[in-house]
Formats: C-alpha cells, structure tokens, sequence
C-alpha cells in the first residue's frame, strides 16, 4: 500500500512537469545574416512545453506559407508564444510543404532533436528541394558532417534526401547510424560504406533499397566487417545485401548467428549453404527470399526462432544433418523436437497430415504454400500461430478440439477457404487474432454453442465478402473493432448476452444485414459498430442501455433511405430519449411478425406434433392487423385462416377470442403460450 501510494505521489508530483501539446498563436525566428527577429509566417504550428519551459516543436504547417516570403530560408523558431525554443520531434518534416525552400537553419536555441514518440525515428529526411542544414553561432548539440548531414552528437541525426546518390559514405565520426533513415534518403543506393568510427546501427533491416549490392567496412572498426560486400558483427552474420547477384552463398565457417531479416528481400538467391559453427537463426533471417530453393541445416544448428524462412514460398529442399539433435524433417516438414513446433514446410504437396506431437503451428510455417488444399490438423495442436496459412491454398480447415489460439493473420488472403468447421468436443478455444480470416474467401462457419471462445479480435473477418452463416458460441466477451466490416453476404448474426465489448465499426459496411440485436451485457450504444450497414431494419437496444447524445445527428447510419428503426422497451430510458428527442422507434413488445414468415418447430400439442412429424407444416405470418396460420399437408393443398388481433402489453389480442402469451427469444425466434399448449416458432430472415 505504501509503495502504491509513493508512485502516485509521484506521478502526481511529475503532471505539471510536460504540457499537453499546444497550438501556437505567435513565433519569431531570428535572421542569420541581419540577426533581426521576425515573425513566422506559419499556418499551423504545435508544440509542447518541456519540464524545464522551453518549447520542442512537434508539428509545422507552411502550406500557406510562400517559400519567398523567407528568401526560400527555412528556419527553425526560436520563440512560441514568448517561450524559447530548444529543442524539435523527428516527425516535425515529414508532412511539411518544402517546396520553394533550399536551406534549413537550426538557431543556437535549438539543441535536441527527440523522436515523435515510443515508435519514433532516430532522425528525419529533409525533402522537396533543400539541400542545405546551415547552424549559425556556436551550437553545442549539432554539427554539420562534410557531406552536409546533421549530426546530433556523434549520431547521424538529418539526412537530405537524393535520389541520384548510389554510392554513399558516411562520415568519420559517426558512430549511430538509421539503416530506416538512410534507405529513406538514398532510395537508389547500390554501395554502403561504413566508417571505423560507427558502433551501432538501428532501424529496420528489411527496409533498405532494393538496389543495394554491397556493404563495406573502412579498416580499424572494432564492432563491425565486411567479407565479400556482406555485414558481419563478431561471430553474427548482421546484413546481406538485397541485389547481391549471388545465386548462392557460402556463409563463412565461423559464423555463430544470422541475425533478424539478414537476407530479407534477397530475390537472387537461390541456395544458402550454413557453416557447421552456425548455433542460431533469428526470426525473419530469410523472410522474402522468394528464390530461394535450398538451404541444409548443420548439426550445430540448435536454435531456429519462429519465421526464419516467412514467405520463402519456393524453398523445395531442406537437408537436415542426421546428428541434428533439435530438429527433424518428416514429410517435408521442419519441426523442433524440443518444442513440438512446425517451424517451416517446403511447398510441392497438396495435402499436409501433421504429425501427432505437433502442438505449435509457427509464425509463417505454410504462408504462400499455394499448391497446399488441404491440412489434417492433429489433436493436441494449441496453437495456430501468427500468418502461419496466409495465403494458401486451402479450401476448407476442421480446427481440433484441443485448439486454444488462433493467430493474428493465419488464414488473412486465403482466397479458395470455404469453410471451417470444429472437431468434436471443442472446449479450448479462447482467441481469433486480429485479420485471422481477413480478405478469405469463408463462406461458413458455425461455432459449438459450448466453445469458450471469449475473443474475436479486430478485423477477424475483415472484408470476407462470402460470408453469409456464423454462429457465435454463448460465452463469447468481445467483437473488436472491424471484426465483421465488409461482410455484404451476411445477412443475420445473432449475438450472445455474454458480450460486453462491441468494437467501433465491427458491422460496418455489412450491406445486406437486416436486424441486428444488441446483448445484454454491453452498457453503451455506438451506432458507428453498423456504419454504411444500408440494409439494418431495426436495432434492438436492451432497456438498461441510454441513447448518446449524438444520436439524432446520427440516426442516418442506420440507413440512409430512412428505413431504419431503433426498436427500445417502454419505459426504458432509451424509449425515454427517443420520446423527448423525436426519434422514431419501434417498442420491442410491439415487434410485429413481420420480422420473417414464422413456422412451428417444436409443441406440447400432441396432434399438432404428429401432423408436423407426418411431413405438414404450420406458418404464422402478420398483416394489416390480422394474424394468418397456414396450415400445408405434406401432400395437398393448403388453407389458410385469419384472425384480427393486436399485440399489447406482451399480448397477442385474437379480437374477441381471447389472447396468446408470446416471449421474443431473439429477433426469429418466438414462443407462444396458451393455456393449453405452447408452440416454438423460428422465422427467416427480415423482409
């Protein structure tokens, strides 16, 4: 309790210390050649105020401003709002309009340089004509390097963006450097080299110029050397040149590791030889490799992460050392042993049995394997990991009882999936990761009304537009956002009471959807879950739920011809609003049978019963104010009888006959109840 109460102090005690980011009404800049102060000619310009007062800049709009309103200067302010300016975000250029300008000036005031945020570059690119960073006075942070880079300290901080340089130098000195950041600003650089200074690179691997060829190394660099135009750091394999126009490489004997996303997008490769030294391969160290063909796994080789060789769709051939004491390769699969994990399966069959010990599927293990139809999945398999079948070929997918996750992503694009059904006695599945279905072609798939599944994440079933039956199991907690958007074959979905999370847009654009029923367990209505839903007849809200506040300004999204109705229980604070607002709505003990024709499944009635075993059938139906039952021998013809009545009070009025009692299960389904008999009616799908 005490060290609770200590953070809060804390926390309480640092609020006050960084603004909220803020607009500013006035800047000043201060001319190098005359050194006057003149205001800035910006549009827009935020900022946030630091601990010490000072101002970080954070976004600068000149889209308004005329470049020669500041003889094609771009300068830095060093005031807003009467607050100086010391420091600016990476992302303050990324959006501005340069065009017309040719320099950049940073004022003395300005020291630092920070990311925009958690996921923020190191350092930014200068684009749309500048070709100069000029630091006027004596500026302690900054320096400019010979070929014009700013440099923040000893790290590569800004970058003038050139698409005609191909061979680039970095400078003497500069020990960070953005690999992001130098493919954003050379995007046609074809030779790297790399100074004796440099101790570290950043950024992400996987993004360099696909033009790059080779890497090299100046002498006297303790961290980093390059062999043969390829990156080495210590015993690791660090980057191998993407245009490299080997077809096939011999890692040297010595290397330890291949890092993450070392051969990514290495399109020439064709064979991949590994040193009997090599003890790891990081995620992603071959993703990409579209040509690659064969690669042999040494019997050193005892750690391969998830993902090693992601979207290498053409590898046929993988050669596993008999004294590998990790792995094995059985019917063209690559599993650890260790871990009952499918790492990777080399294309060529159609059908895939996996084997029984099998309980992870990994990260990309049968991505692109379009050749691949059809997959026996093993009972005792829990996991089903993230991209591990997009893009396949599959046509339908039986997940097993023992199934406790799907990923992220692992069926996204599978273009011929028709249907997934559920191995008897399913009583693990908990989660469908976000995009898990997404862009397929699934037509079906009916949940047991006993799965624990409590999760469908965001996008689930993003844009499946063949989609037209789902059945959610009773315990389900969340439909995140977009989890259903673009499903414009699905034309009824019947929601559970147990779900209390509704995400933003998860019924969007769910075209010919009619009705839709909101359960129990949510507390707020959102209108935006079925936005460009045209075809929604009726929402039906529980009682305990108000309408927002927006609602009247909103209703539209229901359906933009005016057909939509919010169907709410007397009394109830929604039916409450819709009165003192003027909304339209339908009371839910008012639903007429109009909701689909309705025909008995089920009675207590026994000579009705045995005419309905006996192949006849009774429909109800409503219209103008009578109540019609259709009565249909299985062979004849049919009579037809009217009653006029009413529905009141949760009543249903036969005029002078008396009344029926009748319960609204869901939006199809009724019961109704004399004192004789019951009867359980199922309707079809809204008019």
């Amino acid at each position: 309790m005490k060290k609770t109460l200590l953070i809060f102090l804390l926390l309480l005690f640092l609020l006050p210390a960084c603004a909220l980011a803020k607009s500013a009404e006035t800047a000043f800049y201060t001319d190098e050649q005359t050194g006057q102060s003149a205001a800035y000619p910006f549009s827009w310009l935020s900022y946030e105020t630091k601990s010490d007062g000072t101002a970080c800049l954070q976004w600068l709009d000149l889209s308004n401003t005329a470049a020669a309103d500041m003889n094609g200067v771009l300068y830095l302010p060093t005031k807003v709002d009467d607050i100086t300016v010391t420091a600016f975000e990476t992302d303050l250029f990324n959006d501005m309009k340069l065009k017309g300008f040719t320099r950049l000036v940073i004022p003395p005031t300005v020291t630092g340089c920070v990311p925009a945020d958690f996921y923020g570059s190191d350092g930014f690119v200068l684009k749309g004509g500048i070709t100069k960073i000029s630091l006027p006075g004596q500026n302690p942070s900054f320096t400019i390097a010979e070929d014009g880079s700013l440099l923040q300290g000893s790290s590569l901080t800004g970058l003038i963006y050139d698409e005609s340089r191909t061979e680039i130098v970095l400078p003497e000195g500069v020990e960070n450097a953005d690999l992001s950041l130098l493919a954003e600003a050379y995007p046609n650089m074809a030779a790297l080299t790399l100074p004796a200074s440099l101790k570290e690179l950043t950024g992400y691997t996987n993004q360099l110029p696909e033009k790059l060829e080779q890497i090299d190394v100046l002498p006297g660099n303790p961290v980093f050397r390059s062999t043969d135009g390829v990156l080495f750091q210590g015993g690791d394999l660090y980057l191998y040149p993407p245009a490299n126009p080997a077809e096939s490489y011999t890692i040297p004997e010595g290397t330890e590791s291949i890092s993450c996303c070392a051969f990514t997008r290495c399109e020439n490769l064709r064979e991949v030889i590994l040193p009997e030294s090599l003890n790891h391969l990081c995620c992603d160290a071959f993703s990409v490799c579209r040509g690659l063909r064969t690669v042999n796994i040494p019997a050193g080789l005892t750690r391969i992460e998830e993902g090693a060789f992601s979207y290498c769709w053409n590898l046929e051939t993988i050669r596993l050392a008999p004294e590998n004491p990790a792995f094995t390769f059985e019917g063209n699969l690559l599993i650890d042993k260790e871990k009952d994990l499918l790492l990777a399966a080399v294309c060529g069959d159609e059908q895939v049995t996996l084997p029984e010990n099998i309980r992870t599927i990994g990260v990309c293990a049968f991505t692109n394997k379009s050749d691949m139809t059809h997959v026996v999945l093993n009972e005792g398999l829990e996991t089903i990991g993230e991209d591990a079948f997009t893009f396949s070929g599959l046509t339908e997918i039986c997940l097993p009882a023992s199934l406790q996750t799907v990923g992220d992503s692992a069926f996204y694009g599978c273009d011929q999936l028709k249907q997934v059904t559920f191995g008897e006695g399913v009583s693990s599945l908990s989660r469908l990761g976000a995009y898990a279905f997404a862009y397929s072609t699934l037509e079906s798939i009916l949940f047991p009304a006993d799965c624990p599944l409590a999760t469908i994440g965001d996008s689930t079933f993003y844009d499946c537009r063949s989609l037209q039956e789902i059945s959610l199991p009773g315990g389900l907690k969340e439909i995140g956002e977009f989890a259903f958007y673009d499903c414009i074959k699905l034309a009824r979905i019947d929601l559970p009471d147990s779900i209390t999370t509704l995400g933003e847009y998860c019924f969007s654009g769910c075209s010919v959807l009619h009705s839709l029923k909101l359960p129990q367990g949510i507390t707020e209505l959102d209108t935006d879950i079925i936005y460009e839903s045209y075809g929604i007849r009726y929402l039906i809200i529980p009682s305990h739920v108000s309408l927002p506040s927006y609602l009247p300004d909103t209703l539209k999204k229901l359906n933009p011809y005016g057909h939509g109705r919010l169907v709410v229980h007397r009394g109830s604070d929604a039916h409450d609003d819709c009165l003192r607002k003027n909304i339209p709505c339908t009371l839910y003990e008012e639903l007429p049978f109009c909701l689909g024709e309705l025909r008995v499944t089920a009675t207590t009635d026994a000579l009705l019963q045995q005419f309905l075993d006996e192949g006849g059938s009774l429909t109800f139906g409503w219209k103008n104010g009578y109540l019609t039952i259709t009565q249909k021998p299985a062979e004849g013809e049919g009579s037809v009888l009217g009653f006029p009545c009413t529905i009141r009070d949760g009543k249903l009025m036969l005029g002078d006959e008396g009344y029926l009692n009748y319960t609204m299960k869901d939006i199809t389904h009724v019961e109704l109840v004399s004192n004789q008999w019951t009867m359980q009616l199922e309707g079809k799908d809204l008019p």
